[in-house]
């Protein structure tokens, strides 16, 4: 999954996985939020959803949740989100 974004010189390709994860793993996760947006999330909120997100695209199909664990990881009020044995299959 990809965007392409103009630059001055020309159009530049980021992949919007590795994007994220970088964002996450930096402790910017506030700045991928749509910045029109009037009520901010949480940040303990914002975390949950983009660990979860990123949980869903795992190159390694196995290894994603199933719905309904990303349902639960969603409502979970724990943090970090605690991983499931169906999740950990390798």
């Amino acid at each position: 999954m990809t965007f392409i974004s103009l630059t001055n010189t020309g159009f530049l390709q980021v992949n919007l996985v590795d994007w994220l994860k970088m964002m996450v793993g930096t402790r910017r996760s506030e700045e991928v939020v749509d910045p029109n947006i009037e009520v901010k999330p949480p940040t303990r909120s914002l975390k949950r959803a983009l660990l979860t997100a990123l949980r869903c695209v795992d190159p390694d199909s196995d290894k994603r949740p199933k719905m309904s664990q990303v349902v639960r990881m969603l409502e979970s009020e724990e943090y970090p989100i605690p991983r499931e044995v169906s999740v950990l299959k390798s």
